[in-house]
């Protein structure tokens, strides 16, 4: 064999495995994504939750994750809510979710300077 031949053969096993590497990552992202929608359906049927096989670095799950957007969204639109009508507002876009975890929900958005708690009731920053 030839060093250019070699070498060719080299680019294209380096090509192909470029192309595997990209597929595993995108494959990582649909199994993350169907992990995530498996936890919070079985969570609205009072199933336990599925553990994560791979939890964000930061240690939040991609449904705790989505929950905090939807709770952004619902006072972006209903600035100045207390926790009951934040529940209400969630059950309406069917989101289960317990009264204490809302609050824990708040209270990390909170922490996290997202929103504003004045009165007992919350609005975005």
């Amino acid at each position: 064999m030839e060093i250019k031949e070699i070498i060719a053969e080299r680019d294209e096993v380096k090509s192909k495995l470029e192309e595997l590497e990209r597929q595993v990552a995108h494959h990582r992202e649909l199994y993350q994504a169907l992990e995530a929608v498996v936890r919070l359906k079985g969570r609205s049927r009072g199933l336990p939750p599925i553990p994560s096989s791979s939890p964000s670095p930061n240690g939040t799950s991609p449904a705790e994750v989505n929950r905090r957007q939807v709770v952004l969204e619902i006072l972006k639109e209903n600035p100045n809510l207390d926790v009951g009508q934040i529940r209400n507002e969630l059950n309406n876009r069917k989101v289960s979710i317990k009264e204490h975890y809302v609050y824990n929900l708040l209270s990390a958005l909170y922490k996290s300077k997202k929103v504003d708690r004045k009165d007992g009731k919350y609005s975005v920053k």
